[in-house]
Formats: structure tokens, sequence, C-alpha cells
């Protein structure tokens, strides 16, 4: 079954979701999506109901300013606008108090996994910061070189109880010395959930190519790890 809903930011602007559901569903996969992404999520749709072997809700978010609304603060090396950054409270909010609320309500509290590519992965894991909502994180990709990001990942833990994490494995192979850290920050990351979780609760997968990659299939491994972690005994 799928349907669309209308979300409504705090400034007032709507932002479209579309709901994909199985019959008696056992967890909710929340992902926010811009529009190269769109056009392979029935793909991506399909490579996680056969790695998963779960029934499932996927709520797609469209977001229409990448670094607007999914960047947790502005950093000038990824945009230089500074509205950057500004809209990510709101988006987590109305997850929060509008997406989660009206999906709990149809399906009963299912376990709400969150997750994205690149600066939706990013956005994923820092709502996971924010938030107690979010029983698992899949990000794929994500942006963890961004400014401060570490020293906010040692302060601010997650709260999640399942966190996957990917990378591509030329994705530090750039003249930007920003985005060069990548690599060297995500392990660094990696260790730090894996001291808060434990090795049994995240993972860290290494995938062949960069960045702009394979990006509906790496998603899907994302979401299909922590969903069968999340749901291996029910």
């Amino acid at each position: 079954m799928t349907d669309k809903i209308q979300l409504h930011l705090p400034n007032g602007e709507e932002r479209e979701c579309s709901i994909s559901a199985d019959e008696n569903p056992q967890a909710i996969l929340i992902q926010l999506v811009e529009r190269k992404e769109v056009s392979q999520l029935e793909d991506e749709l399909e490579l996680i109901h056969n790695a998963s072997k779960k029934k499932i809700i996927i709520a797609n978010i469209k977001i229409i300013d990448w670094c607007k609304e999914l960047m947790p603060w502005n950093d000038e090396a990824v945009d230089r606008r500074p509205e950057s950054g500004t809209l990510a409270t709101g988006i987590l909010n109305m997850i929060e108090l509008q997406l989660i609320p009206t999906l709990h309500a149809k399906y009963g509290k299912l376990p709400c996994i969150i997750g994205g590519y690149s600066l939706g992965a990013l956005f994923s894991l820092w709502a996971a910061t924010q938030s107690t909502v979010f029983y698992g994180v899949a990000a794929a990709s994500p942006s963890v070189w961004i400014k401060d990001w570490m020293k906010f990942a040692a302060d601010n833990p997650i709260k999640a109880q399942k966190v996957y994490m990917s990378l591509g494995d030329s994705e530090h192979h750039t003249k930007n010395k920003y985005i060069k850290q990548v690599a060297n920050n995500i392990r660094e990351f990696h260790q730090m959930l894996v001291k808060q979780l434990s090795k049994d609760n995240t993972i860290l997968e290494w995938n062949q190519g960069g960045h702009f990659q394979d990006f509906a299939q790496r998603t899907a491994r994302a979401f299909s790890w922590v969903t069968f972690n999340a749901l291996l005994k029910k």
C-alpha cells in the first residue's frame, strides 16, 4: 500500500512524504531523499525486502534544499549561504511530532529507523543524538567530514541502539582538504560507537568506489542491516 501525506515545517513550508507499507509491518523506516534518489526508490525498496526478509513501512521525505534542511549547522566548505543548516531542527521536529505519531497511530508503536545517503546519512546520525525516538540509524556514506563533527560526536552520544555506517573506499581520494578527512573520521567515529553500543550493535562497511556511486544499493544495505538486526528475535 502506498500513500502520500504533507508534513509542515515550523515556517509553514510543506514537505511531501511518500509512505509504502506492507501488511502487518514490523518496523518503520524513515528516509530523507532528494531529487536524484526518487527515481531509484522502488529498486531500493525491493533490495531492502530481499535482504532483510522483514515486513516494513518506508516513509520517504522529499528534501528540497539539501544543505539548508539536512546540515546540522553551517559549514562554508559545503555551502557558503548563511541559511545553510537552519532547517535541520525543523525537519527533525516535523519527523518527531508529525510523521512518527501519524504512523504509530495507524500501525502501532513500531521501532523507527532513520537513514539516508550523504547529507541524509549525516542528518540521521545527528538526529539520533538529539532524540530517543529512533531505534536505529542507517547511514550510507555519511558526510562526517563537516566542520566540528568529531568534537560534536564525542560530546553528544548516539541515543539509538543500532547504527550502520558505510563509506566508499575511494571517497577520500580528493583534492578537497576537508573531504580527504572522511575515511579517518569515520573510522574514529565508528570506534566511538563501538564503545557506546558494543561491536554487535554497530558496523562500518566499506564499498568499492567513490561517493557518487551505487547510492540506492548502499542505502538499501544500510536499512537492511539495521532492520534485520533490530528484528532478529521477532
